[in-house]
């Protein structure tokens, strides 16, 4: 990781700005992996192999059955699946699945914890009731690195979400690079991500926020429709946006060139998020320039705290970034006016002129008094405004060209 950054400055002098973290992993410079150290003893898990367990009788028929209550307290001995069995001293939970009435069968089986996908993905696993996929990394057609991808389904209980909350959050301790995450978060951000329904509480909120703010993550705007699942009920719809994109900075960076749209639902009660490429054309627009003198204009501080103020969500980068964005049209609107003005002040002086000319033929009209006054003014600002902006472009043209004797 980078230690130090050299900085040149316009006199050629360097400056060596040291980088601190707040934390790092831990890696082994000897096997170049992230999470340990080859200097630290190595533990040895000892294997204790275990005699094979006999298949017990599982089906229960005729006249004998077994009480519901020895069902529930019995030691199930695991019993041999798809022609093999399952191991004793491991995880697996076996679970009743099926009672018996007073003439029927009673059948155990240990959960799962993969699911199987048939459209090209890796199977999800469960966590706590929740789907996850491992953290995948993408490649191009050249079979270069792009991104790390998560995939989620959340369960629809909030104490189970915090769980999943907290994996993610381990998850984001082994990622180094560009990673992002999308689904069913079954979740809303805010009290706008719901109409319909039982009103927004922040307790539904606000571990899904803690966990943005420890990981660095946040989530992408997409266009379309707001809201990305509905019951689809004509009396009480709720409409509710519970289905997003999620991405670090260095995600945002690496795709900037993407798009996120929610496309309709159809048949489904989910909207579909498609991210593709941005195919809109750009039209060619001129470099943002900002031109110091803009600052004494009036209502120049109004309208950058009615921008600035607008609140973002995500972290102190994402926000600060996505509010200069959002700065620059508003202040080229803002600084229109001074646009060409050499021109103005051509206009105002040739308009002080011909009032100074109307007023030596009555030189006691107070009106043709107040308006030469206005205008010289106006000449005297306009003036000003040309000579800053001469001096802030002089000095510009000065650090790239240099004495060139350039005309401005």
């Amino acid at each position: 990781m980078t230690k130090e950054i050299t900085i040149r400055d316009s006199e050629g002098r360097k400056i060596t700005q040291y980088v601190e973290y707040e934390w790092r992993p831990m890696f082994c410079e000897k096997c170049k992996k992230l999470g340990h150290q080859c200097k630290e003893p190595v533990k040895v898990i000892e294997k204790k192999w275990m005699p094979k367990p006999t298949k017990p009788e599982i089906v229960h028929e005729g006249t004998s059955t077994m009480p519901k209550e020895s069902a529930q307290e019995a030691t199930i001995t695991p019993q041999k699946i798809d022609g093999s069995y399952a191991e004793e001293g491991n995880d697996d939970t076996w679970i009743k699945v099926a009672t018996n009435r007073e003439r029927g069968k009673t059948i155990y089986t240990a959960p799962s914890n993969r699911v199987d996908c048939l459209n090209g993905f890796e199977a999800l696993g469960i966590l706590n009731d929740s789907l996850v996929s491992d953290v995948d990394p993408l490649q191009d057609e050249q079979g270069s690195f792009m991104y790390y991808l998560t995939a989620v389904y959340a369960h629809n209980h909030l104490a189970q979400r915090r769980i999943l909350w907290k994996n993610i959050e381990h998850i984001f301790i082994t990622i180094q690079g560009p990673w992002c995450i999308l689904g069913d978060f079954n979740n809303v951000m805010n009290a706008q991500d719901r109409m319909g329904g039982r009103m927004v509480s922040e307790a539904e909120y606000k571990d899904l926020h803690e966990m943005l703010t420890h990981t660095g993550l946040s989530e992408m705007h997409s266009s379309g429709d707001h809201f990305t699942w509905s019951n689809k009920h004509a009396s009480e719809p709720i409409y509710s946006r519970i289905d997003r994109m999620l991405g670090n900075t260095a995600w945002f960076q690496s795709t900037s060139d993407k798009i996120l749209k929610c496309l309709p639902p159809n048949v489904s009660d989910h909207a579909l998020l498609c991210f593709m490429n941005n195919t809109k054309r750009k039209c060619k627009s001129r470099r943002f320039k900002f031109y110091n003198c803009i600052t004494d204009l009036v209502g120049f501080q109004d309208v950058v705290k009615q921008s600035w103020n607008v609140p973002i969500l995500g972290t102190a980068m994402y926000i600060l970034w996505n509010k200069l964005q959002r700065l620059k049209p508003v202040l080229t609107q803002f600084s229109s006016n001074i646009s060409n003005m050499s021109l103005q002040l051509r206009n105002a002086r040739t308009e002080l002129n011909e009032a100074q000319n109307d007023l030596n033929q009555n030189r006691m009209d107070p009106v043709g008094i107040l308006k030469v006054k206005e205008l010289t003014e106006k000449v005297i600002q306009l003036n000003s405004f040309e000579d800053s902006m001469l001096r802030q472009k002089s000095k510009i043209e000065w650090l790239t060209k240099g004495d060139s004797k350039s005309a401005y």
